[in-house]
């Protein structure tokens, strides 16, 4: 709507031009009298200002629903979110009191909707997402440690939350509670007191374990003599006979968690591990103060894993007697705890006591690779060794001798569980680069000789049948 205003002899006349407008026409007659009500040109200008206001809110919702179907989360942010959702509250307001009945309130109505369930959506998810359970080495340190302790002394504050975190969080609850919307509160009551009944629960656990069973058992401990009773129990643990298929041991599984969630409370484990004397302070007097916890932890992750690998070597050693079984278990738990240590922020902590630690790893898959692949094939490869001359029952001999080899191992391997489809993949194909180029040539070599009358009856399988049957290792269903 465009407005003409023409001044002669003291005299004000008006002309409406309606040219194109969104606004109704009742709307516009709605606010003439206000404009002729007046007698100056300033009035008027006044007039036309409350009008430019009020035909603003008319393209609100087309100007902000881009940013409020996108979420919080869209490219604009939570501040650009909020800022959108201002306008279509203020544009709500506006046409509740001067328009109920318009097409515009109902569409504003529609979209603010979509948006407040969108800022549900976002403070219950970043809740979850920042929300883990209070470890039971920390709740018992806060429990231990003495009122009036001050200073580097004092116990961590069990804020979980992160400063950013916490900012936005009460962005959309002070965005929330201002405009009369109180749902949020239900939300974080919810989320919160299920981690507080996580966080007992560990603890309760934790009792019982450390008390023989019983929850009632004695005061708690330490946290930091829990801790270093943790980590020589790795070592020390008897456990259960470890898995007949060579799979990830439990016990393997089991410290990889704990320590996750230690590193996730990195700081406060640090407190706790920085009052125990088992801890090297050598290791700290070149750290700056704000990487001291860290430091302390990652010097803590270094022995426990240390630890772990000690019982793995001797209890494989006296738990498999076939040397391929015993290869394979190790290589699958060192595998485990390579990927354990990658996919979480463990294996940059260990870096920082250990330098070497990636390398020292991938070392120590390789090695357990290569023991692997030459001691399951070394009875069937030894069939295949060439000599010069061979009478035709060494020969019968050797085919048959490898058949019943090669037999064997497959219902071995049948049995054995390789988790990682990754490594059992790359395994597979190095199984068959150790020995089906090796019977190939003595195959193609021996095959046409008339060292039988019957050469099926020894010559049992051709090289392509023994890949097929080496990708049916670790396939009980094969």
């Amino acid at each position: 709507m465009r407005l003409k205003i023409f001044k002669h002899n003291n005299t004000v006349s008006i002309w409406f031009i309606i040219i194109i407008s969104e606004i109704p026409f009742n709307f516009f007659l709605k606010n003439f009298y206000n404009i002729f009500s007046h007698s100056y040109i300033t009035d008027i200008e006044k007039t036309l200002s409350v009008l430019d206001h009020a035909i603003g809110y008319y393209g609100v919702c087309q100007e902000v629903e881009a940013v409020v179907r996108a979420e919080p989360s869209g490219p604009g942010g939570l501040d650009g979110f909020l800022e959108a959702m201002n306008r279509l509250y203020n544009a709500q307001r506006y046409f509740q009191k001067n328009n109920p009945s318009s097409v515009e309130l109902q569409n504003i109505t529609g979209l603010f909707s979509i948006g407040l369930e969108s800022l549900y959506a976002e403070f219950h998810d970043i809740l979850n997402r920042q929300s883990r359970p209070i470890l039971p080495i920390v709740l018992l340190d806060l429990i231990g440690s003495d009122e009036d302790t001050n200073g580097e002394d004092a116990p961590q504050s069990l804020c979980q939350l992160p400063e950013s975190v916490m900012s936005d969080l009460l962005k959309i609850a002070e965005w929330l509670e201002e405009r009369g919307h109180r749902r949020h509160t239900k939300m974080y009551a919810s989320v919160r007191s299920t981690i507080v009944l996580r966080s007992l629960l560990l603890l309760k656990e934790h009792q019982r374990s450390a008390s023989g069973g019983s929850t009632h058992g004695g005061s708690p401990m330490p946290g930091a003599k829990a801790l270093e009773e943790f980590a020589e129990s790795v070592r020390n643990e008897s456990g259960a006979g470890l898995p007949k298929d060579g799979t990830v041991a439990e016990g393997t599984s089991n410290v990889l968690i704990f320590l996750e969630q230690l590193a996730e409370y990195a700081d406060m484990a640090g407190t706790v591990l920085q009052r125990n004397l088992f801890t090297d302070q050598s290791a700290l007097h070149s750290k700056e103060p704000e990487n001291v916890h860290k430091m302390v932890l990652s010097v803590y992750i270094k022995k426990v894993l240390a630890q772990l690998n000690l019982a793995l070597v001797s209890k494989s050693d006296a738990s498999y007697s076939d040397l391929a079984l015993r290869a394979l278990f190790r290589l699958n738990n060192h595998n485990y705890v390579v990927n354990a240590l990658r996919r979480s922020s463990l294996m940059e902590l260990l870096l920082l006591a250990e330098p070497s630690a990636e390398q020292t790893y991938y070392d120590l898959l390789l090695k357990d690779k290569n023991n692997y692949v030459t001691t399951t094939f070394t009875k069937a490869r030894s069939y295949l060794v060439d000599e010069p001359d061979l009478a035709a029952k060494m020969l019968k001999e050797k085919f048959l001798g490898f058949a019943r080899e090669l037999e064997e191992v497959t219902k071995c391997q049948r049995s054995y569980s390789v988790p990682d489809r990754c490594l059992r993949e790359e395994l597979r194909k190095e199984l068959h680069e150790a020995i089906v180029p090796l019977y190939t040539a003595f195959y193609n070599k021996y095959r046409g000789t008339s060292f039988s009358k019957n050469p099926a009856k020894y010559i049992k399988y051709t090289p392509d049948q023994i890949s097929t049957l080496i990708n049916t290792f670790f396939d009980t269903a094969a």
